[in-house]
């Protein structure tokens, strides 16, 4: 028998251990290279068909699987996928979706634009529809047809794009009034202005100033950031609009914003810097002009010269030595930029999308500006197959640097060009230059003493739920809201003529206007054979009350300070409140057969505590019909139509 000491029974161990050391590493080493060779590197590049550009932001996924990448801002991409993998599935909002086989080496795949997503639904009241099938006339605007330009405002985004939509403004200050008319002017005494709705919310539009500086006045819209913008659509008739009852009689502008996608989390920045200045200037009279014209003026009406010399045998002389270009003074080279960062992204469940905007524009004429910061969350999530709910929110706060001009005798530009060449901006003593012979107010000084702003804090948002009760049946629920906070100061110092006889003036004006809204729809979509239809139906309970405080003071000891209470001469104080409330149910009907022939009818009844005590509801119907005449059998083969057809498709 032999007997294991400590000592042998360690080295027996040890010989053991290692055997079965070297037979395990040649296992691993063959697991290594197997579970090596189960995957494999993959590498290509999307791009653009139409354009040959590389598309970034694209979904990379291996067919089958939750494995997947976005593409770089070329549009390439780089992925591990299992030796097995014979698929890449292509996807991105805007495009086609498509598949690739796995090849050797780089893939390349080119996307066509979607162009039935992007050009045949159009957003219309309490929904969407098939272009093709609308009777209304509806004009759409989608963001890229104004994402390369410089604007402040949803109105300047219309200007120009679309049609029977005419846009004015009567003042070139930054951030000002701008004038919307929808096939022209539908009131005599009331407000022509259409209705703007952003994301479902009927939002406040129009000036909140109760300061006058001339012909100009604030624009509640400016408040809405451009690049949050996916789409603008003008209710254009009767029949698109009806469906808002009483204020849609101007038409109706629904704005919908950019919403989050599934895929990979995206980062984007746009942004751009650039200047603004005048195109044409007026040439004026030299100062020696200008006096020698007063001069012959005078002369010939028989009074005595007003320049001459001090030695009347001396040649005439300036009196000033002034030779003052006032354009040149008051204008100048604005710059205006915009910077916007976005994320957006999501899942098949939840997609989300923020953004923050900060945009800066001044005037040309100096003293004046507008600049805006803002920032939105858009949320939306399935809780199940058949319920949604989502967020939409949006934040500003706007500050506008006003100035006296558009038909105000004290305006920059007025003054500009009443005043002549010959006096100077500044005397010898460095207080502001005036013709004593004149009350025209220096141009400079009008621009540069009063201190006129407006500081303009406003937020817009909804909550939506969405279900399907049955197939083909869904109810929606919203409830929004529409807050805005303006705050005007004006303070015009003794040293300016506007103010001179009353020692200083000062005015306050602060205001607010707070909006909820509750909405309710049922849609049901049917088709039987050929017949298809859609029926809605709706209940709206809306609520809006505003207040203001304005105040307006003389009498300033001192133009260092220039708050209202440092006035000894209180000319005026008042306050005011408004509330109204507006009660609607309505309904619409959408029909078609085999997409030719179309009819769509709908009515509104509208409760509104404006009206009268006699007429506290009013009706509100609307019908139209259409026939697609170029899908009738018997033109399918016609050319014109043909080619009208392709026009169609393509955009």
């Amino acid at each position: 028998m032999t007997v294991l000491t400590k000592k042998n029974f360690s080295n027996t161990s040890c010989a053991y251990m290692k055997k079965r050391l070297f037979i395990a590493l040649p296992i691993l080493a063959l697991t290594a290279t197997y579970a090596v060779a189960q995957t494999r590197t993959i590498s290509g590049r999307v791009t653009d068909r139409t354009t040959g550009e590389g598309l970034p932001g694209v979904t990379v996924l291996v067919k089958g699987t939750t494995n997947g990448v976005s593409t770089n801002s070329d549009g390439s991409f780089t992925l591990t996928a299992p030796s097995s993998a014979t698929t890449l599935s292509f996807s991105s909002v805007g495009f086609l979706p498509i598949e690739r086989p796995i090849t050797d080496g780089n893939i390349t795949v080119g996307l066509a634009p979607d162009s039935k997503a992007l050009s045949e639904v159009v957003v219309v009241g309490y929904g969407e529809q098939s272009k093709k099938l609308t009777t209304g006339a509806i004009t759409q605007v989608s963001a890229k047809e104004f994402e390369t330009q410089p604007i402040a405002s949803v109105e300047q985004a219309l200007q120009g794009r679309a049609a029977g939509v005419q846009v004015s403004s009567n003042s070139g200050t930054p951030g000002g009034a701008i004038s919307v008319r929808v096939r022209g002017n539908n009131s005599i005494s009331a407000s022509s202005e259409p209705l703007y709705v952003v994301d479902g919310v009927p939002i406040n539009s129009g000036s909140y100033s109760n300061i006058g500086v001339g012909n100009q006045g604030l624009n509640a819209l400016s408040d809405i950031n451009p690049n949050d913008i996916a789409s603008i659509e003008v209710l254009k008739d009767a029949s698109a609009a009806a469906i808002y009852g009483s204020r849609g009689a101007n038409g109706v502008v629904l704005i919908t914003t950019k919403r989050g996608a599934s895929g990979a989390t995206r980062i984007s920045y746009d942004g751009y810097i650039g200047t603004q200045n005048t195109i044409k200037r007026l040439d004026p009279l030299t100062g020696q002009e200008a006096q020698d014209l007063i001069n012959e003026a005078r002369t010939n009406v028989g009074l005595a010269p007003r320049y001459v010399a001090a030695n009347p045998t001396a040649q005439q002389s300036l009196f000033t030595g002034a030779n003052t270009n006032w354009q040149d003074e008051i204008f100048r080279a604005a710059r205006i930029q915009s910077h916007t960062v976005t994320m957006s992204g999501g899942d098949n469940k939840s997609r989300f999308l923020v953004s923050g905007t900060y945009f800066d524009q001044e005037g040309i004429i100096i003293g004046s500006g507008f600049n805006r910061g803002s920032i939105r969350l858009n949320l939306d999530h399935n809780v199940s197959d058949r319920v949604r709910v989502g967020v939409s929110l949006t934040g500003s706060r706007a500050l506008s640097q006003r100035q006296n001009n558009d038909n105000n005798i004290y305006g920059v530009l007025s003054t500009a060009l009443l005043l002549g060449s010959q006096t100077p901006i500044y005397n010898a003593d460095g207080t502001f230059g005036r013709d004593r012979f004149s009350s025209v107010e220096n141009p400079v000084a009008a621009a540069t003493l009063p201190i006129i702003s407006a500081r303009n804090n406003r937020a817009i948002g909804n909550i939506y739920a969405d279900a399907e009760l049955l197939k083909g049946l869904r109810l929606r629920t919203s409830l929004g809201g529409d807050y805005l906070n303006l705050k005007e100061d004006r303070f015009v110092p003794n040293t300016a003529l506007q103010a001179v006889g009353s020692n200083g003036l000062g005015n306050a004006n602060s205001r607010y206007d707070i909006g909820w809204i509750n909405e309710n729809t049922l849609t049901y979509n049917r088709s039987i054979g050929d017949h298809s239809f859609t029926l809605l139906l709706g209940q709206s309970a809306q609520k809006s009350v505003q207040q203001g405080i304005i105040t307006n003071v003389t009498g300033f000891a001192t133009n260092r300070i220039r708050q209202l209470s440092a006035g000894s001469v209180k000319v005026d104080a008042s306050s005011d409140e408004t509330l109204w409330t507006l009660l609607s149910y309505f309904g619409r009907l959408n029909y078609n057969y085999k997409g030719k022939y179309i009819f769509q009818g709908s009515l509104r009844r509208d409760g509104s505590s404006r009206f009268g005590v006699e007429n506290k509801y009013g009706w509100f119907p609307a019908a139209s019909v259409a026939w697609r005449v170029g899908e009738e059998s018997f033109l399918q083969d016609n050319d014109l139509i043909s080619e009208l057809r392709l026009r169609g498709a393509t955009g």
